[in-house]
């Protein structure tokens, strides 16, 4: 999963993506973040994702895999 810029909302700051995190290593993700499909100039899938929704999730995510508390390749529920 990728950023998707431009977002509406401004960016978390690093205590939320750490309530996040938090959050997320004990109960999971409770809301899936929700996708599109990330596709080049030609019009075709890239084979990656955009987050339109759920950036702080993903931020969350991605600082558990940092931390090596995830594995970097974990699966998650998109909607």
């Amino acid at each position: 999963m990728m950023f998707r810029p431009p977002r509406p909302s401004p960016p978390h700051n690093a205590a939320t993506i750490e309530a996040f995190a938090a959050s997320i290593k004990v109960k999971g993700v409770l809301q899936p973040p929700v996708v599109e499909i990330e596709r080049g100039e030609d019009g075709a899938a890239t084979g990656n994702f955009l987050v339109t929704i759920g950036e702080g999730r993903r931020q969350g995510l991605r600082l558990l895999a940092k931390r090596k508390q995830i594995k970097r390749t974990h699966p998650v529920k998109v909607i």
